[in-house]
């Protein structure tokens, strides 16, 4: 099993038009976080909270790392952009990246309204599980597909990547 056949699994059985994905590894920090989320969904299509890592340092707005947790969606985005990417279980890992480039290639094209805030924050108790089973020549492999997938030469690059900035396309709520 992985994350992205899971997640895609689960947003189809789903009921809910409002959807929020939070890891096995993240619990919920901030206090009314679900009643928090309902009320941002009123003016917000996609909702990105805030992480705090396992030493204990909070991910900020002007971080260019993706997260593929501590997000409220509208189902009908997650679906319009064809959920998570399965085709990242091929490599262990990207399946965030892939993520935030659709949800940004669909922002630019509907510009739905999106926000980073710390109304809804998560620990993270296991951040970068994964970094190890990324080998060098995978890394080749993965940078080719979203190339090809996405024109984007370096996925990992705030640069290459426009997804990776959010002040392009997420309002800041942090207070």
């Amino acid at each position: 099993m992985n994350k992205a056949f899971i997640t895609n699994c689960a947003v189809n059985i789903s009921k809910s038009e409002n959807l929020l994905l939070l890891d096995d590894d993240n619990y919920f920090i901030s206090k009314n976080s679900i009643n928090n989320l309902i009320n941002l969904f009123k003016n917000y299509d996609l909702v990105f909270g805030q992480i705090k890592d396992k030493n204990n340092k909070y991910r900020l707005y002007e971080s260019y790392r993706v997260q593929g947790t501590t997000i409220g969606i509208k189902k009908y985005i997650f679906n319009k952009i064809g959920g998570l990417g399965e085709w990242t279980s091929e490599f262990s890992c990207a399946v965030d990246s892939d993520f935030w480039i659709k949800l940004y290639n669909y922002y630019n094209e509907y510009k739905i309204n999106g926000c980073y805030t710390n109304q809804i924050s998560t620990y993270d108790s296991f951040s970068k599980r994964w970094k190890k089973y990324t080998k060098f020549f995978k890394e080749i492999r993965l940078k080719k597909k979203f190339n090809k997938l996405y024109s984007c030469k370096n996925y990992k690059s705030y640069k290459s990547n426009l997804s990776r900035q959010k002040k392009l396309w997420l309002d800041n709520l942090i207070n």
